[in-house]
């Protein structure tokens, strides 16, 4: 058998060619559990103030989140005592357990470790340890308490059922995500206990049932090179306003966004714009920097649509089915707004659909949708874009651009998450009597703080832009999808995934330097070797691995 291996992880991670984020080992496999059953056995001494019973109620309730995805087929178990083992020893069992108890020191900012075991060649997960930081965090029963202000840098206290939810999402084999208010984004945030859409896509899309979605969306992101390797790739449910899916593209820039629910969606495109050392080390390489010379060299967030217009362009999955989009092509240009600055010179655009624009604090956009009748919904997006505006969205009468006295609006839309904010997104509802024409107002009403974002500063925009999408009786207009190959003018240059395994690393168990596990160990397996991989949940700024545990000595490939 080969020799076991070590990679360090960083904070969140994402897999091509599956929808969603999966952790991927440096030769290119996905991990996952071959039997979705799994069982983890907590340790609940701790030197904080938080009861058996608290520890019980909030880390039940994590993995279970996991298993509540709509169509897995993943059932966790989680019992607790305090003769279960408090290490992270390859012993077959799942532990989990507090740094204090265990007498482990880990980095001051990393607020929980999750050390995953799995065959090299396959995938296949042997074991998942789990310990959390007591040492240097205080973790509370309170929801809102992660990342609560204080005199340090950032809170001590942490809600432990988000990081224990993030926690486990890594234990069944998810890497870290940068969608907005995602359980599995590699910050921890208040709320993350909550299962976004695109959590629960993935664990329905590595261990499906029978009840899950067909639907697909491909399509390969291009530049002037060729594929633009590990463009984060969104599918956005117009009818929801979430991010349904997301994954990097591979290195010749296709994607598949798959367990897709039939319904409309636009398509999302931005570069991984946090440091590779969050991802796994599969996507080391990857460089995004691409545009002009100085300051930021991104390529910029845009949509999916035909070439210099402001129309996204709508992709339906009905009965299942699967839609190829054939190119799609980021720009090196911010997004740019329609210009309709005034109520009496809306820009005309359909009564179905969707488009994005552009806007600055206490500005207005106005369209004018023509000849519609039944109920129209609009929804302006945003926030969960990473777009720094609170925007409001409203219907108007067309001409004069008075209030419609049977029009509800209603702006920053509550997340749900209690202690966990505000989506600043809004939406717009109006059943009309007969055919009328009728104007849409998005307005920025005031600029989001960095603060207000997951991953802060680093993942805002600086570009103020919205999606407006638009439907008539639940339906946002044929779908047309476009080749955006003449639009490929993104520079890029051609790279390639990290896919050799390095040496065996060697670990410092207390006695002296050794092997963990070593040749003949444990058996053959399914597929040869093993690697043990190491994630984390960070805490706001602080990233999760920027320090290495003085514990443990490893040889890694990392990008500096």
């Amino acid at each position: 058998m080969a020799g076991l291996f070590l990679a360090l992880l960083g904070l969140l991670q994402a897999m091509p060619a599956y929808a969603s984020v999966r952790t991927v080992s440096e030769s290119g496999k996905p991990i996952y559990w071959p039997n979705p059953n799994v069982y983890f056995a907590g340790n609940p001494v701790t030197s904080g103030a938080l009861s058996n019973t608290d520890i019980q109620t909030m880390l039940t309730a994590a993995f279970a989140a996991w298993q509540s995805a709509p169509g897995t087929r993943m059932q966790t178990h989680y019992s607790q005592t305090a003769s279960n083992p408090a290490s992270s020893d390859y012993d077959g069992i799942n532990a989990v357990y507090f740094a204090s108890h265990a007498n482990r020191e880990l980095p001051s900012n990393i607020v929980a470790l999750t050390e995953v075991l799995y065959y090299v060649n396959s995938g296949q997960i042997a074991e998942a340890d789990m310990v959390f930081n007591d040492n240097d965090f205080e973790f509370t029963k309170i929801p809102g308490d992660t990342g609560k202000p204080s005199t340090a840098p950032y809170s001590s206290k942490i809600y432990l059922q988000d990081v224990a939810t993030h926690e486990a999402g890594h234990a069944l084999g998810l890497d870290h995500s940068t969608v907005n208010l995602s359980t599995m984004f590699y910050m921890a945030y208040s709320g993350q206990y909550f299962l976004s859409d695109d959590d629960a896509n993935i664990m329905s899309s590595i261990y499906p049932s029978g009840s899950a979605n067909a639907g697909a969306i491909s399509g390969t992101v291009k530049g002037t090179a060729g594929g633009i390797f590990g463009t984060q790739v969104s599918a956005i449910n117009l009818s929801t306003g979430r991010v349904a899916a997301a994954t990097l593209a591979n290195p010749d820039g296709s994607f598949r966004l798959g367990n897709l629910p039939n319904a409309s969606y636009t398509i999302f495109m931005e570069p991984f714009l946090t440091s590779t050392d969050t991802i796994s080390s599969y996507y080391e390489n990857l460089d995004h920097h691409f545009c002009g010379s100085g300051g930021n060299l991104n390529f910029k967030r845009g949509f999916y649509g035909t070439c210099y217009t402001q129309q996204a362009s709508v992709v339906a999955i009905t009965g299942g089915g699967s839609v190829n989009v054939n190119t799609i092509s980021p720009s090196c240009s911010v997004m740019s707004g329609p210009g309709a600055t005034t109520v009496g010179t809306p820009v005309e655009i359909p009564a179905k659909g969707a488009v994005h624009g552009v806007l600055t604090t206490g500005n207005s956009d106005y369209y004018v949708l023509r000849g519609v009748s039944g109920t129209i919904k609009a929804k302006a997006m945003s926030y969960s874009l990473f777009s720094p505006n609170d925007v409001s969205v409203r219907f108007l009468s067309s001409p004069l651009g008075t209030s419609l006295g049977t029009a509800t609006s209603v702006a920053d839309i509550d997340t749900n998450k209690p202690g966990g904010g505000f989506n600043y997104d809004s939406t717009a509802e109006y059943t009309t009597s007969g055919t009328q024409d009728l104007i849409v107002q998005v307005r920025m009403d005031s600029a989001v703080t960095s603060d207000n974002y997951p991953g802060g500063f680093t993942m805002k925009d600086a570009n103020g832009f919205y999606l407006l999408s638009l439907s008539v009786g639940g339906d946002y207009g044929a779908a047309t999808p476009v080749d955006m190959q003449a639009c490929a003018s993104v520079p890029n240059r051609l790279q390639s995934a990290l896919s050799k395994q390095t040496p065996a690393p060697t670990v410092d168990t207390g006695g002296g330097c050794g092997t963990l596990g070593g040749p003949g160990a444990h058996g053959g397996g399914p597929g040869g070797g093993l690697t043990l991989l190491f994630t984390s949940a960070g805490l706001l700024q602080a990233y999760f691995l920027a320090k290495r545990s003085p514990r443990l000595r490893v040889l890694v490939r990392r990008k500096h």
